[in-house]
């Protein structure tokens, strides 16, 4: 089964995230900021990533950016924005961070579940 990280600064909705993914079968981890994502990936080298865009520090499109442009963690996990903010303007900047895929919070858990699929069965 998929590997999953989890990026958000808010722990609830991490623990949330991974209830509702256990279930069905994905391997987990998760991370509290931008920083220790980018240490994650290269020990859990998952398959797919859910990035919450405002964290402080690194935010999560820097964090996307950074996955994009830098060889060392190629090949770069698939990528789901989760966000709050879902503005035209979000969306666009998740497409030019080259995210995968955009989600809104709050969403029904069997959405993320069938974008997740979605994401992951996409070339």
């Amino acid at each position: 089964m998929a590997k999953i990280l989890i990026v958000d600064d808010d722990a609830e909705i991490r623990e949330f995230i991974k209830f509702a993914l256990k279930k069905e079968g994905y391997e987990l981890d998760d991370a509290g900021s931008g920083k220790e994502a980018l240490k994650k990936i290269l020990e859990f080298k998952p398959d797919l990533m859910l990035l919450d865009i405002m964290m402080p520090i690194l935010d999560g499109y820097s964090v996307c950016k950074i996955l994009r442009d830098d060889p060392k963690y190629s090949p770069s996990p698939k990528i789901i924005i989760l966000t709050a903010r879902d503005s035209e303007w979000d969306r666009k900047l998740s497409e030019l961070v080259e995210a995968d895929s955009f989600v809104a919070k709050p969403f029904k858990p069997e959405d993320l579940i069938s974008k997740i699929e979605k994401t992951l069965k996409a070339n």
